[in-house]
């Protein structure tokens, strides 16, 4: 973990990123939208333009990747090959014993995610980790979505906290861009992957870097 610049255990939630930082749905993704321009555009998407819309909502990815005019019909398709790929999503390792301990500590919990309502919560529900958080925010509950902090400031509202006592957990600058809009504490989840060269272009500098899950529970002693 990088040095923090903030007082360690002054958090009373963990508000997590959904894709590459709850769940691995690399796979599910990349196979869905190779799928999905091949049929509908009849070409192939390479992975460093793919890689540049991580994190934006769907619809707006699909804008930015075949224009406004296509965006629609992509989604459709998209969805309909992701939801045949239920089975390529797994739970990163460590989690599921993190989020036990952090319950044990009394510590409320959100997923907030760019992704739509019905397949975050589809996602959610395959490892049956819906149960264990308290609120799902997605690109369905905010106008705006991160990088602007809306959808942080909304799962802090719905869990009845101040910014300031959540941690933010996410893969990619647009979670951390988006955390410190929100005037939260952000930790940067190296297992996600995202592309460093990314964070360095958005001159994101989190205030911790976590390799693996675990790495939470230090900063989050038992609450009183």
């Amino acid at each position: 973990m990088g040095e923090p610049r903030l007082t360690m255990g002054r958090y009373k939630a963990v508000l997590m990123d959904l894709d590459q930082t709850l769940v691995d749905s690399r796979e599910s993704i990349l196979i869905a939208f190779e799928a999905t321009f091949a049929e509908e555009l009849g070409r192939e998407l390479r992975r460093d333009e793919l890689q540049e819309t991580l994190g934006y909502p769907l619809r707006a990815q699909m804008a930015v990747l075949a224009g406004e005019d296509q965006a629609d019909n992509l989604v459709a398709a998209y969805q309909r090959h992701l939801a045949l790929l239920d089975h390529t999503i797994r739970v990163f390792p460590g989690w599921e014993a993190t989020l036990a301990e952090l319950r044990r500590r009394q510590y409320r919990l959100a997923v907030v995610t760019s992704k739509s309502r019905l397949f975050a919560l589809r996602h959610l529900a395959l490892h049956d980790l819906e149960r264990r958080v308290d609120t799902v925010v997605t690109s369905d509950d905010t106008e705006t979505h991160k990088p602007a902090p809306e959808p942080l400031l909304l799962a802090a509202r719905r869990l009845g906290l101040p910014p300031a006592h959540c941690l933010v957990v996410g893969d990619s600058p647009w979670d951390m861009l988006a955390g410190l809009a929100a005037g939260m504490t952000v930790a940067l989840a190296e297992w996600g992957e995202f592309d460093p060269e990314a964070l360095a272009r958005q001159g994101v500098s989190p205030h911790f870097r976590l390799r693996r899950p675990q790495e939470v529970l230090p900063l989050c002693p038992k609450l009183e």
